[in-house]
């Protein structure tokens, strides 16, 4: 998250004003009031679901119980490939694809719309990224989404399984 300096009028009511990826495809402005516990449509800390580590991640990926997120750009993954089982959807375009019907999500990407109930895991390549594609599932109602934090760099440092790219 950005924050930025509000004007003013915002100041004086004590209004600051944040940035979440994707903020006008997902959710429009948003805006904190300090020391109210009032978040985008209740995102906090005590919301999120614990990071999956490396071991775990693999595991789920094998069994089919997870859809592994990789927000990095298309030209990131074709410099240093990408995980096998990662889906690729790019940050600056996440909100754009969640909005969009199934069928139109489907024609667009070449992969099937994961249900708002599946269990995503995003990842980009150390991290960062990954908790804000985390934050923006969630602000589109997906309720099961957890955030590889080590993302691309620990799945290489581990050895993980890498897919063939063109």
């Amino acid at each position: 998250m950005a924050w930025y300096l509000p004007d003013k009028g915002e100041e004086a009511l004590g209004v600051r004003c944040v940035s979440v990826a994707l903020q006008s495809t997902l959710c429009g402005r948003l805006i904190y009031r300090p020391n109210q516990n009032i978040t985008p449509r209740n995102l906090s800390h005590s919301n999120l679901l614990p990071d999956i580590e490396y071991e775990e991640l693999l595991e789920k990926l094998k069994n089919d119980q997870v859809k592994l997120i990789d927000v990095r750009m298309k030209d990131e993954i074709a410099e240093l490939g990408c995980a096998a089982g990662s889906l690729s959807l790019p940050l600056p375009y996440l909100g754009d694809y969640l909005v969009l019907e199934p069928e139109h999500f489907l024609m667009t990407l070449g992969f099937p719309k994961p249900s708002e109930k599946d269990t995503i895991v995003t990842m980009c390549k150390a991290g960062s990224r990954a908790r804000t594609a985390q934050l923006a599932f969630m602000g589109a109602r997906y309720t099961n989404v957890r955030t590889y934090k080590g993302s691309f760099q620990d799945w290489t440092e581990k050895g993980g399984p890498m897919k063939q790219t063109q």
